[in-house]
């Protein structure tokens, strides 16, 4: 894992989502087209608080609805965290109301993508977060 001087790894992207599928499909974009980033990824919300406070993620990619700690949660309590408010989430989902949508982008999501999505939206939305 690359770090910088603080312990705080500068080139991590985290990917939360409770399918295994989407997991890997992911995972398989960025070390394709981001391949400089380490990638961490989670089932649930809970699991990745840790991660979300001792390190210094460069991007979250956040499914909505997931086990235990839902993503509209998780990212709720990560934009009070002065540390990592600026941090881009990508919300991802099923889900097919745009009241979802609304919801995660009032509540701090800086994009939002509807499942499925493809390989190459996936990356340039992601391109676009990391710039």
């Amino acid at each position: 894992m690359n770090s910088n001087t603080n312990g705080f790894n500068n080139s991590l992207v985290i990917v939360v989502d409770d399918d295994p599928d989407v997991l890997r499909f992911i995972r398989r974009v960025l070390e394709k087209h981001f391949p400089s980033y380490d990638i961490m990824e989670f089932d649930d919300g809970l699991k990745v608080i840790d991660v979300l406070i001792d390190g210094n993620p460069k991007l979250m990619i956040l499914d909505i609805n997931l086990p235990c700690f839902g993503g509209l949660e998780l990212c709720r309590l990560v934009r009070k965290w002065p540390r990592l408010n600026r941090m881009p989430i990508l919300a991802i989902t099923g889900l097919l109301t745009h009241k979802i949508e609304d919801t995660m982008l009032r509540q701090g999501a800086s994009e939002f993508l509807r499942k499925p999505f493809d390989q190459n939206e996936l990356a340039r939305t992601i391109e676009r977060l990391l710039v």
